[in-house]
């Protein structure tokens, strides 16, 4: 699934436009037109980082979902921009946050025996997973792992932290883990 430059920057342009759009007056931008990859069905997961740390500000997105990739990265855009895990994006930050799009492969269901067994299963760096139980699900992105060189531990920990679970939850064979891959890009720094 790896994009062209020219997709890379329809991607990004597509995500900033809705993600302003939206911080600016809460209204739907899509683009009239897009390239053929983007007729396709993926997971998205757009992060938005204070510029120039890199900071997470917020992030939103879909593991999987039945829009086409264009309208996908505007939904999700939106999801990150309205504040769905942090506090809302405000005007006076648009100048200073960058965007990162997140195209998701299918997630895959890790199979084991011994619960013990899943960190052997998970590439960190590589490997983004969702843990879930009882309908909560916790989801980390491959770069999530990479720049913090946690473990696929540390990852699954993350995870079930983040569905409020235990953190050692993953351990008891009560939770499905799943894996996928992403392609990423990334603005460099804010466009103006």
């Amino acid at each position: 699934m790896p994009m062209t430059e020219e997709e890379e920057r329809f991607c990004l342009e597509t995500c900033r436009n809705a993600f302003e759009q939206w911080v600016r007056s809460e209204e739907r931008s899509e683009p009239d037109e897009w390239p053929e990859f983007f007729d396709q069905k993926s997971g998205v997961f757009v992060c938005a980082y204070a510029y120039p740390y890199r900071t997470l500000r917020s992030k939103g997105g879909f593991e999987v979902t039945d829009q086409c990739l264009a309208e996908a990265i505007v939904s999700a855009a939106i999801l990150c921009a309205g504040g769905e895990a942090c506090e809302r994006i405000k005007p006076s930050e648009l100048s200073k946050t960058i965007i990162e799009v997140s195209l998701l492969s299918a997630p895959e269901p890790i199979t084991v025996i011994n619960p013990g067994k899943y960190p052997a299963k998970i590439e960190p760096g590589t490997d983004g997973i969702i843990v879930e139980k009882g309908g909560r699900k916790g989801l980390m992105l491959p770069q999530e792992s990479k720049g913090r060189g946690w473990t696929a531990e540390d990852m699954l920990m993350q995870a079930c932290a983040r569905t409020g679970l235990a953190p050692d939850e993953w351990k008891t064979g009560s939770c499905i883990v799943r894996r996928f891959r992403a392609e990423s890009v990334s603005e460099k720094k804010p466009p103006y």
